[in-house]
């Protein structure tokens, strides 16, 4: 198990993509703070600072397409049969590449918070104060964004091994992320009327928005924890749906 993790590691640590990805995210984060610094009427220092200089974005793309390819790769090589044909079950190799996709977001988003504060303390270190208060707020938003992304890199496992197509994943995966937002009003006018439907996946997704605004509990009529544990549940049914069908794939 540690040697298929170490490969996986491996693998994803030599694609183009993920030097590419990170050096771009890191790029983004610093144009974005050159220009608060620059323009501070048009872009507040202190809100960029707070949503991690929009790194968000980039790392929900990044996850997304790393997680379809993870989950093809091995596929389309060819791999797969004397990957399968050694000691390794179908579920040690699905678990393998679930840990790597964890420990990459989990570096991403750890990354993201550090880059800030790095890009803070020498752009606005005499703009803005760093107070406890903010830094909670900061790592409530930053952990509530992480456990939503991972609804929908569950569902992108899921959806990759259902249609055996990575592009088919990464379409569903940022389709999933918009449309909370531009569906939101009128999800939350079925809610109203329908109660039951506030149990629906795409109610889960707006955790993150409900953390920053607790206003938003009266649209989402869910608590906070009550958010919490519906996307641990979806995330493990997805989860669980995906090893099933990787389970009973054809090589």
């Amino acid at each position: 198990m540690i040697k298929l993790i170490q490969q996986e590691i491996y693998k994803l640590g030599q694609k183009r993509s993920t030097t590419i990805g990170v050096s771009a995210l890191a790029g983004f984060m610093v144009i974005l703070a050159i220009l608060s610094k620059v323009y501070p009427n048009l872009f507040n220092a202190q809100a960029q600072f707070e949503s991690l200089f929009a790194s968000q974005i980039f790392i929900v793309f990044m996850l997304i397409a790393a997680t379809s390819n993870i989950m093809m790769m091995e596929f389309q090589s060819g791999m797969i049969r004397p990957l399968l044909y050694r000691r390794y079950s179908r579920t040690q190799v699905l678990i393998s590449k679930w840990l790597v996709i964890l420990g990459y977001s989990i570096l991403l988003f750890v990354g993201a918070i550090i880059w800030s504060l790095l890009i803070k303390v020498v752009l606005f270190n005499n703009t803005f104060a760093l107070t406890g208060k903010m830094m909670t707020n900061l790592l409530q938003g930053v952990s509530a964004q992480w456990l939503t992304l991972w609804l929908l890199l569950s569902l992108v496992f899921l959806i990759t091994n259902a249609f055996r197509s990575s592009a088919a994943a990464v379409s569903i995966g940022i389709i999933g992320y918009f449309v909370t937002y531009i569906t939101a009003a009128l999800m939350f006018g079925a809610i109203a009327r329908w109660s039951w439907l506030r149990f629906n996946p795409l109610n889960m997704l707006n955790l993150s928005a409900q953390v920053s605004d607790g206003t938003m509990e009266k649209l989402t009529q869910l608590s906070t924890s009550g958010l919490v544990i519906g996307n641990l549940i979806y995330i493990a049914i997805f989860l669980y749906l995906g090893l099933v069908l990787f389970k009973r794939r054809a090589v």
